[in-house]
């Protein structure tokens, strides 16, 4: 039970930090772009395997999720 009560917390901030991101990226236009970091890394790897790279707003969703996922899959 307080494996999930931890993924839930990881989740939950994981959204919150991303919300806050977005929110900032659109008042800051100098704020830190790591959503193209992701995005980079994202086709990087896909292209590694083999895979045609994403586009667009299925590259924005992949790598968001990916990104909230990751953080709030990470144990410290």
């Amino acid at each position: 039970m307080k494996i999930i009560k931890n993924i839930i917390g990881g989740l939950a901030g994981a959204i919150a930090l991303n919300l806050l991101h977005e929110t900032v990226k659109q008042f800051d236009h100098d704020a830190p772009r790591v959503d193209l970091v992701g995005e980079e890394a994202l086709n990087k790897g896909l292209e590694a395997i083999g895979t045609e790279p994403l586009e667009g707003n299925s590259l924005y969703a992949a790598t968001l999720a990916g990104d909230i996922l990751s953080n709030a899959f990470t144990i410290a």
